[in-house]
């Protein structure tokens, strides 16, 4: 166990009633994912814990990101797989495809750049 599991350890005990500022969600994985698909396979569904945040109008102008792109933050303690892109996360009844991912060296929360998915 390195210091990193203790950091990560510590901040999913921190936000151990993540009820007030994250909400229920569950990740889907279609087989083959990282924005590979196979309609073929059943995808796999892991439940984790989010919240739906907005870019600033500065960061949107900098990082060019669209205006209906998302900030999607994932508690890492909170799912037992890696975000990847391509995967599709639904949070309060609505969904969002990951376009991209980061996170802390400790991997305590993963942010996740998304697009809202119609359907």
């Amino acid at each position: 166990m390195s210091v990193l599991d203790d950091i990560r350890a510590a901040i999913g005990d921190a936000f151990g009633d993540t009820a007030l500022f994250f909400s229920e969600a569950t990740l889907t994985r279609v087989v083959g994912g990282g924005g590979w698909t196979d309609d073929s396979a059943a995808p796999d569904e892991y439940p984790c814990k989010a919240m739906v945040d907005t870019y600033s109008d500065h960061l949107r102008a900098v990082a060019d990101i669209p205006g209906t792109d998302v900030k999607l933050m994932i508690v890492g303690t909170s799912i037992s797989v890696d975000p990847l892109k391509g995967d599709t996360v639904t949070v309060g009844g609505k969904s969002y495809a990951i376009n991209r991912v980061e996170t802390d060296p400790a991997r305590a929360m993963w942010t996740c750049q998304a697009s809202p998915v119609d359907g």
